[in-house]
């Protein structure tokens, strides 16, 4: 599993991110 930590939140890239099994966080 791949965790990534961005400010950015891009609802399309966090969607496709999940569907790859790719946890993205907002913040720390």
């Amino acid at each position: 599993k791949l965790l990534i930590v961005t400010p950015y939140a891009d609802p399309k890239a966090l969607k496709a991110s999940n569907e790859l099994g790719i946890e993205i966080y907002t913040e720390i």
